[in-house]
């Protein structure tokens, strides 16, 4: 299986893709595309480009799976309005569902369990905790 774990911060959506294979061995493919940046969001061609972008990504990755982590939509810790445009973009890829993952049932994971990988890069963390999660749950 083949997974793609999403992270989104703001305008920058952070991908990590995790295979495991069927000895069980779990290998990064993430390749080139490790962020994507949506600077105006009020830009009609940048919005067309990042959505173009995200799914061709997809496309090249040939993926198993989709996940977003979860991100709170009110309260004092919200998300910026940018983020949900483009957990939107993520959602309108047609050719694999899409699912979402809280960031509690992670923490409950990784009290039981330990990552078993480490992130490419520091700010891939986060999204690399979530695709191991799918590939050991």
């Amino acid at each position: 299986m083949k997974v793609c774990a999403i992270e989104i911060k703001s305008n920058k959506i952070i991908f990590v893709v995790l295979e495991k294979d069927s000895d069980n061995q779990i290998t990064e493919s993430t390749g080139k595309v490790k962020t994507i940046v949506l600077d105006d969001d009020h830009n009609h061609s940048q919005v067309i480009d990042c959505i173009e972008t995200i799914h061709s990504h997809f496309n090249s990755l040939e993926i198993d799976k989709i996940v977003i982590l979860s991100r709170s939509s009110k309260g004092q810790f919200s998300s910026s309005g940018i983020s949900f445009k483009l957990e939107g973009f993520i959602q309108a890829y047609k050719n694999k569902p899409v699912e979402f993952v809280s960031p509690k049932t992670l923490s409950a994971f990784y009290k039981k369990n330990t990552l078993g990988i480490a992130a490419q890069f520091s700010y891939q963390s986060e999204a690399s905790k979530l695709a191991y999660y799918i590939l050991n749950s």
